[in-house]
């Protein structure tokens, strides 16, 4: 059905939505932030981001925004028709242990991991990313993970208001923001690239938050692991590494074929243990242990075995 309305979504989709919308990803939205920050400080313009998670988005959807939003965008009546309908009469159920509560109605919410559901989000966040703009500020829309940038003189002011405008913006929408509150760390948090900028935003107050926001050097981004700072960090790539290593090690002694555990090495542990890698500095003694742990696997096994000759053997 949504490769049916591609071009409806197109009709209104915007750069800035990296999910819900055709030829997208999580890679081209990290990617691009990264550029984004990394060529400020090479150019020594201050610039800084915000994250901004809403908190249980799915969960508190308003789903009568959602069909006028969707019916002002142009969506074909008999497919809005049956998906209100479907949302409508669905019945959710809670479970406590292996016990299953009583069929009952959410008054909001979509479900999460239904395709349809990632393009009525996009669609919920396209008034704030136009809102965000005419602010000058970049945003960034994936489903519920929203992030902005701004550059230039005075960033950190305009950082701040754009900030506070989307707290009052999720307000009206019927949604909060996972923000820090008794001392208890939320989810949204900023950044800078220089350390005046930072200094800075730590003496602001973030819209209705009670607590100062985390001013980071460094995150993880979308499974990437970003890094503002001038220092060597690349943490979330590091534990990645070392997850496959784990998995070779199992890997070795599973009863498959050669070609098996090659096949498993190029399309599972390598993805899995380098996803990101574009963005952050590598270790390289991790690197090496990983190297080493493939040629274990794909090697043959013996003292005296090297890890230069066991790659060259395999091939590609």
């Amino acid at each position: 059905r949504l490769r049916e309305l591609r071009a409806w979504v197109q009709s209104w989709a915007h750069p800035a939505h990296h999910a819900g919308v055709p030829a997208k990803s999580a890679t081209d939205a990290w990617y691009s932030t990264a550029l984004e920050l990394e060529h400020s400080r090479l150019t020594h313009v201050p610039s800084c981001a915000a994250s901004v998670d809403i908190y249980k988005c799915f969960d508190q959807v308003n789903r009568p925004l959602v069909y006028a939003l969707a019916r002002r965008a142009g969506l074909p009546g008999h497919i809005l028709g049956p998906y209100r309908a479907f949302l409508e009469e669905s019945q959710a159920h809670f479970q406590f242990g292996r016990t299953i509560g009583e069929a009952h109605r959410a008054r909001t919410s979509i479900p999460q991991g239904c395709p349809f559901s990632m393009v009525m989000i996009a669609l919920l966040t396209l008034p704030w990313i136009r809102l965000v703009q005419r602010e000058g500020a970049h945003p960034r829309v994936l489903a519920d993970d929203l992030l902005f940038t701004t550059a230039g003189e005075h960033c950190d002011i305009i950082l701040a208001h754009v900030f506070y405008l989307t707290t009052q913006f999720m307000e009206r929408a019927g949604a909060r923001l996972a923000l820090p509150e008794n001392g208890k760390p939320g989810k949204c948090f900023v950044c800078a690239s220089d350390e005046s900028t930072r200094a800075l935003l730590r003496q602001f107050r973030w819209g209705d938050a009670r607590d100062p926001l985390p001013v980071r050097t460094a995150f993880r981004d979308l499974g990437a692991h970003l890094n503002v700072s001038c220092k060597v960090d690349g943490s979330t790539l590091t534990a990645r590494i070392r997850s496959a290593v784990v998995a070779l090690g199992r890997l070795r002694h599973v009863p498959v074929s050669h070609a098996h555990k090659v096949t498993a090495v190029t399309t599972h542990i390598l993805p899995r243990a380098l996803y990101g890698a574009e963005a952050t500095h590598v270790a390289k003694s991790r690197l090496q242990d990983l190297r080493s742990a493939i040629a274990n696997v794909v090697g043959p096994q013996s003292l005296r075995a090297s890890t230069d000759l066991a790659f060259a053997l395999t091939g590609r």
